[in-house]
């Protein structure tokens, strides 16, 4: 039976030993790399938390027969796979083949993930394996180094179906009767246990709501942002942003509103879409971002807490509903 384990689950020396074995089949392979290979193995076991987070052991019968780790900290722009090795004698059996797919299967979870990327040499047998899995060869450099036996560096891509099915673009005016809804149903769905029902079903409704945004996006108040998926064809969240209007954060970059549809929340996209607003600030040279987050919206706080905002202390009163705010920084 295949199981894929935490590579903790196994003493140190196990990754050594696969790669040993799997590279067995030209000697010079050892004299290159078994410094490399101790560095691999030793790295994983010292850092149990990253072993257990990006990578994972094949076993075949309770025995470890392979292993592939990957490098996540490009996200999202890409990871690549680093190490992925089959013992020598359970080769051309397919285990290599569902190693990686499974591999592959858990980084696409990440959310907004847009390259999986991989570097081989020609004349191994990494390529086919490759191929198959769906990577597309995207460069390939000549190989004069002590290791020009192995072939020319070959390097590959997959380019996520994501990218492209899903969209954040800049609001149009014809998308100010979805947006409406969104606010609507986002802040009946998350300011349900804080704001009196008068409120949220009397005050608050698409019909209120459409002519602000209309003239938000005409009057460019923020920069205001939907998010698209094409292939469901429906906008899923909005936001505004742009700088920040505090006295004292003249330079940062502000959040200003951020809503989903309930029917698509816990499905990455508020994330997706908070590293978008931090990359626009980056790109204007904003050193830190601020949202503003109503003090009892324990769901909002512990979302943005769990993307590095922290409270700075500062509070203020929302007097659209009279509720107190508190501002979260992060650098």
């Amino acid at each position: 039976m295949i199981e894929f384990r935490k590579i903790t689950d196994f003493p140190r020396g196990t990754l050594y030993s696969i790669l040993a074995d799997a590279y067995s089949f030209d000697e010079r392979n050892r004299r290159i790399w078994d410094a490399d290979w101790k560095e691999t193995d030793d790295f994983f076991y010292d850092n149990p938390e990253i072993a257990g987070k990006y990578g994972l052991v094949t076993c075949l019968d309770g025995e470890p027969i392979g292993f592939v780790t990957w490098d996540p900290r490009h996200r999202p722009e890409y990871v690549e796979i680093g190490h992925n090795g089959i013992r020598e004698k359970y080769k051309g059996r397919g285990y290599g083949r569902l190693q990686l797919q499974e591999a592959l299967r858990r980084i696409k979870e990440y959310d907004g993930l847009k390259r999986i990327i991989v570097g081989t040499n020609s004349n191994l047998v990494a390529p086919r394996n490759y191929k198959s899995a769906g990577f597309v060869l995207y460069d390939r450099k000549p190989n004069r180094t002590e290791t020009a036996y192995t072939g020319d560096y070959l390097y590959y891509e997959i380019i996520l179906d994501g990218r492209e099915k899903r969209m954040i673009r800049e609001a149009a005016a014809d998308d100010a009767a979805r947006i409406a809804e969104i606010d609507v149903a986002s802040s009946r769905y998350a300011y349900k246990n804080i704001l009196p029902d008068e409120i949220l079903y009397h005050d608050l409704s698409v019909e209120n709501r459409v002519p602000v945004y209309q003239r938000w996006i005409a009057e460019k108040r923020f920069d205001l942002y939907v998010y698209e998926d094409p292939a469901a064809e429906t906008v899923k969240g909005m936001m505004g942003i742009g700088l920040c209007e505090d006295e004292d954060k003249k330079d940062a970059f502000e959040l200003h509103f951020l809503y989903l549809d309930p029917d698509y929340v816990r499905m990455g996209i508020g994330s997706e879409m908070l590293r978008f607003f931090e990359q626009k600030g980056r790109e204007k040279g904003c050193p830190e971002f601020v949202v503003w987050v109503l003090d009892e919206n324990g769901m909002g706080r512990s979302f943005y807490e769990k993307n590095g905002y922290l409270p700075d202390g500062k509070e203020k009163i929302f007097r659209r509903w009279n509720k107190r705010e508190i501002r979260y920084i992060k650098g």
